[in-house]
Formats: structure tokens, sequence, C-alpha cells
């Protein structure tokens, strides 16, 4: 998706995030770093700055996560509801290139149709 080699959905599952998709990883077989992934995106679910994010993996979901995952750069788009309450997120990652005006507008209009 959008010249990612990897993609993930995470869901709200009260005030946690929950990875039931991915794409391009072995993150899903394991388990640990799952888990550690689950929580990074509820910390950061917990103050979202933005629509979207996107950095380097390391400043995003931290060094050893990111080292661990194999990941260069992370985009995070949060995905809420009507009523602005969490939903998800869609996590792409190893894009190596920054967010172009039709990224942007793509990762809207895919928050915005929920």
């Amino acid at each position: 998706m959008m010249g990612s080699h990897t993609s993930a959905l995470a869901l709200a599952q009260g005030k946690n995030l929950e990875t039931v998709a991915v794409h391009g990883s072995a993150l899903a077989e394991d388990k640990s770093n799952l888990r550690r992934f689950n929580v990074v995106l509820t910390e950061l679910a917990a103050t979202p700055s933005q629509a979207f994010l996107h950095g380097p993996a390391e400043t995003i979901v931290g060094s050893d996560l990111a080292l661990a995952l194999g990941w260069s750069d992370v985009t995070l788009a949060w995905l809420t509801g009507s009523d602005r309450s969490l939903l998800g997120v869609v996590v792409l990652a190893n894009r190596s290139a920054a967010l172009t005006h039709d990224d942007e507008s793509l990762l809207q209009a895919l928050a915005a149709r929920l």
C-alpha cells in the first residue's frame, strides 16, 4: 500500500490497540514483538498529535522494536469514528520516501470514510 513493504491494521479494543492484520512481515507470527508493537501503538494513541504521523521507525516505535522488525520508517494513520473516538490505525512501514501531497490526501480520505 502506497509503496510500503509492510502494512498492518490495528483496531481499538477499549483503550488498547490490537493488530488484526499484517502484510509483508512475520510480525503476526512473532508474538513477543507483536505484543511490544501493540503496547507502542496503544501508548502513541493515548496522545495522537495529528491524523497521521510519518518518520524514522526508531523515533516512532523505538530503536529496539524498529531493529527487531527491520523497519527504517513508519507511517501511522489514525482512524476515528464520527464521534472522534479512536477506531484503529493503519501502519505502513519501509516506504523509504516522504509523504507526498497525494499520499496525505489518500490517508485523509481513508480516515474520513469511517
